[in-house]
């Protein structure tokens, strides 16, 4: 018994161990289909990163694109702001030079009013009665020509003389205030 023992002991051992060709070629051909399996798994996730890759390329060169454009449209807004700033300043320019030119106008115009009327005076009542009126006060600037004289007050600081001037307020005491002024602005001749 020991010795049929050994002997199936054996035989069981060595069947176990055995494989037939059918078995060996069985298991090359899962081997091979796995190894086929895995390599067009690898082919498709290589074709993937490539894919990926090609698609980073094409959206870093339209952000390098987009970046040039922002960029050059950023540069050309400064420059069309900075060109409609110098004309808005040619324009302010131009406006206040129109309106001091206006001022002067004005200004003449009712200097010349006044002096006809002053000049007219003398003649139709006499010569006595016009040195008497001329001698008496001068002459009440025109509107021009006391919004010149506020502008002037203001420049100086006397706020309070400017104000009453440009608002209209308290005529008289701008009259007598500036008489002085006036008498002196046209003996300097300006």
């Amino acid at each position: 018994m020991n010795h049929h023992t050994t002997w199936r002991a054996a035989l069981l051992a060595a069947g176990a161990c055995v494989a037939t060709s059918a078995d060996v070629d069985s298991l090359r051909s899962t081997i091979n289909d796995l190894r086929v399996t895995q390599t067009r798994s690898d082919s498709a996730r290589a074709a993937q990163i490539a894919m990926a890759g090609a698609q980073m390329a094409l959206l870093d060169d339209s952000m390098r694109a987009l970046s040039a454009r922002i960029a050059k449209m950023n540069g050309d807004m400064r420059g069309d702001l900075y060109a409609i700033n110098q004309q808005l300043i040619q324009i302010q320019e131009l406006t206040g030079q129109s309106q001091r030119r206006l001022q002067d106008l004005r200004s003449s115009l009712e200097q010349r009013q006044a002096e006809g009327q002053t000049g007219a005076a003398p003649a139709a009542a006499g010569a006595a009665v016009g040195a008497a009126a001329a001698g008496s006060a001068p002459a009440t600037p025109g509107p021009s020509e006391l919004f010149q004289l506020s502008l002037d007050q203001l420049r100086r600081g006397s706020n309070a003389t400017a104000r009453n001037g440009l608002v209209g307020r308290g005529q008289r005491r701008l009259q007598r205030g500036w008489a002085r002024s006036v008498v002196v602005a046209r003996r300097r001749g300006t």
